[in-house]
């Protein structure tokens, strides 16, 4: 397994710096204590705060970092070149990307099959969506677990 991550959202209680040791607050107290989980459980990603959909959020992130670490060189080079080509002009089709690449395409079309690409392109919208609910910049936060309601 690569390398592992702890993922932490909270408060910060001191000024940004360019040193990242000099910064200090809950964010950083709730990564830590994900990373150690991370290395603990041996998984890719955890995902720590306030939150309720923590477990959620953690088994998402992890389910697409598997998904993406099991790919084999040939699915990481098409897939990668089919995402920056649909980056680029959304309505390309398949075909223009076979064309692209040089292949055929029923080959981009088995390979995006065989490396999950349509259930990780949806985790990855379900994702994006979470943060752009401005849940981050406590616009509109998700519900809090049970015993932090009770600290609060």
């Amino acid at each position: 397994m690569n390398e592992m991550r702890g993922i932490g959202v909270g408060d910060i209680s001191t000024s940004l710096s360019e040193n990242v040791g000099e910064i200090d607050g809950e964010a950083f107290h709730k990564a830590s204590d994900a990373l150690k989980r991370a290395k603990k459980e041996n998984i890719w990603i955890v995902f720590r705060s306030e939150w309720e959909l923590d477990e959620v959020v953690t088994c998402l992130l992890n389910f697409m970092a598997d998904v993406m670490w099991n790919w084999t060189k040939r699915q990481r080079e098409i897939v990668t070149y089919y995402r920056k080509v649909k980056n680029e002009k959304s309505s390309v089709t398949l075909e223009e990307v076979a064309e692209g690449i040089g292949i055929k395409k029923q080959t981009i079309s088995k390979i995006l099959k065989r490396s999950k690409y349509k259930l990780l392109k949806e985790a990855e919208d379900t994702f994006v969506d979470f943060i752009n609910r401005n849940w981050l910049t406590g616009g509109n936060k998700p519900k809090m677990t049970d015993k932090e309601v009770m600290v609060k």
